[in-house]
């Protein structure tokens, strides 16, 4: 086998992994629980409200970086498959 021929195949599989990586990040950020704080049995409505308003700021903000690091792993994963495709092209020996 030539070098471009190889190296297009590892880098495909590269390509590959790292497209899961990112399919599972954007998963789990699609499954982050929203979970209220404080005392929420307490019968006080403004209190029960903002353990609410808090559980979402939170949750937002678990869901929007686990969605970054998601991004970032497609972008790695469009830089790789482009190389590979790159690779493909080159001629051999």
């Amino acid at each position: 086998m030539d070098f471009p021929k190889i190296a297009s195949i590892v880098l495909s599989l590269l390509g590959l992994m790292s497209g899961l990586i990112a399919a599972y990040y954007w998963f789990a950020a699609s499954r982050v629980v929203i979970t209220p704080t404080g005392r929420m049995e307490s019968g006080d409505a403004q209190l029960n409200t903002m353990g609410w308003v808090v559980a979402n700021m939170d949750a937002f903000s678990r869901s929007g970086a686990l969605n970054q690091r998601a991004a970032e792993w497609t972008a790695a994963t469009v830089l790789v498959s482009t190389f590979a495709s790159v690779c493909s092209t080159l001629p051999g020996p």
